[in-house]
């Protein structure tokens, strides 16, 4: 019986030792290639295991990304036909792709200090990461603000959602003659959120946009949404995005209403240029490179860009305003 027992317990030593030496052979193996980041039921996202190493896309999964009645930055931009990030971007700029199958920025040149970034910024693409195009999803949120009209985007006639107090004096210095209104937002750094209720009462619109960006059950993911409006001659200063926040989170922009002679530059070591804008377009900017806003158009039209601030993992501490509540923005969030 003895041994037959230590006949055993060596048989069940050598089985554990094979099974940590397959383990450790399949660990070296995965180094340098895409892992995946699981959040509980939320889709996966794919992520290079090294912040900076770039993603070449393969042919299949180029396919992928071209996915039949849905137009993608490849086949919606003709001229960004290409079949390496490398080519379209920034080097190492791409950090992974959504669940939703669009590309987003590495956040590591977002940590970069704002003159490395600056002076490798050669062209608009070197910002912009163009993710797509949302087809005919964006007409339902350009229709609802154009019933509504100018008065909801003033403070008064917002009293069934919240407010954060504490942030005017920015907005006056940096953007006079922009106004908004707030989905989500986060403290300075971005550590938790705060859902406002007109999340929910727009949840119809927004919604199809938010799956369309990132995809599906990604609510979770994000930091801060909000709508903002440049009446005719208004603009936005330049200024680089400062705090923790932009550094933590990925900025999405979806243009709604774009005036023809709406201007929005970055700038570089050369001076400054132009980024494209297009209506119903998805992109996500590098709000670390300075940048700047304005809107002298002839016609006497507002410009209004969704905005949406996504984290590469999902917030466990999200909070809920409640409808007339107003809380006070000062890097933290105090209610």
């Amino acid at each position: 019986m003895r041994r037959t027992m230590i006949r055993y317990q060596g048989v069940l030593t050598v089985a554990v030792l094979v099974s940590i030496l397959v383990f450790l052979v399949v660990q070296l193996n995965s180094l340098g290639k895409n892992v995946t980041i699981v959040a509980g039921e939320t889709p996966d996202l794919r992520l290079p295991k090294d912040p900076l190493a770039p993603i070449t896309l393969s042919p299949s999964e180029i396919e992928v990304l071209r996915q039949p009645g849905r137009p993608t930055f490849f086949d919606y931009f003709d001229d960004l036909k290409v079949d390496s990030i490398r080519d379209i971007t920034l080097e190492n700029m791409v950090g992974g792709m959504w669940p939703s199958g669009k590309l987003f920025i590495n956040l590591a040149w977002k940590r970069a200090r704002i003159p490395d970034i600056e002076m490798k910024v050669d062209s608009p693409r070197d910002v912009q990461l163009i993710m797509g195009h949302a087809g005919s999803l964006y007409l339902p949120l350009k229709d609802k603000l154009a019933s509504l009209g100018d008065a909801v985007w003033e403070y008064e006639n917002q009293a069934d959602n919240a407010f954060l107090d504490g942030r005017s004096s920015n907005m006056n210095q940096f953007k006079p003659g922009v106004k908004d209104i707030k989905f989500v937002f986060s403290d300075i750094g971005a550590q938790y959120t705060y859902w406002f209720p007109w999340f929910d009462t727009w949840r119809p619109v927004l919604q199809p946009l938010i799956d369309e960006a990132i995809g599906p059950g990604m609510n979770a993911y994000i930091g801060r949404m909000q709508m903002a409006r440049m009446i005719n001659g208004a603009e936005i200063k330049k200024h680089v995005d400062s705090g923790g926040w932009p550094s933590r989170l990925h900025r999405i922009h979806i243009p709604i209403m774009v005036p023809p002679e709406t201007v929005f530059e970055v700038f570089n070591r050369d001076g400054v240029m132009k980024i494209p804008i297009v209506e119903g377009s998805i992109f996500e900017l590098n709000n670390r490179v300075p940048h700047q806003v304005n809107n002298f158009n002839t016609e006497s039209q507002p410009r209004v860009h969704l905005i949406i601030d996504v984290a590469d993992q999902a917030y466990t501490d999200i909070r809920y305003m409640k409808p007339g509540q107003h809380c006070v923005y000062d890097k933290d969030i105090v209610c």
